[in-house]
């Protein structure tokens, strides 16, 4: 029944928390959802490797310069809806969003997380993996 009802203007459905959802395709095949990342380890001033060696610990993000870092490589335009949303607190990156948008987030935070982790013999964090995209 809802078929006859969307297909003439182009509209998908999709049943989705026991609501029936109506959208565009995109709306339909990729919801908006919010995400929490926890990044304490990166912006708390969480040290690596072993507590008593202070060569082990390497510089972190500060909390101000991470959303700026992430707009950057997601693209700002993927944040230009009023719907989006990214923010930081206490650590927690909170991001509303698109479900692949949210998953390449979570790809290129836990690229940063291990780049900190591991960095190059030259001392210098390696780039991320471009596979977030």
């Amino acid at each position: 029944m809802l078929d006859l009802v969307t297909e003439p203007w182009g509209l998908l459905w999709d049943v989705t928390d026991a609501c029936v959802v109506v959208g565009t395709p995109e709306e339909v095949q990729d919801p908006i959802g919010t995400r929490y990342f926890d990044m304490q380890d990166v912006v708390g001033g969480v040290r690596f490797g072993d507590p008593e060696d202070t060569t082990a610990s390497v510089p972190l993000m500060k909390p101000e310069t991470l959303i700026p870092w992430i707009r950057e490589r997601v693209a700002e335009r993927a944040f230009s809806p009023r719907w989006t949303r990214i923010e930081i607190r206490n650590g927690i990156v909170i991001v509303r969003h698109r479900t692949s948008v949210l998953d390449s987030i979570g790809r290129l935070l836990e690229d940063l997380r291990k780049s900190l982790r591991h960095p190059t013999v030259s001392g210098a964090p390696p780039r991320p993996d471009p596979s977030w995209k």
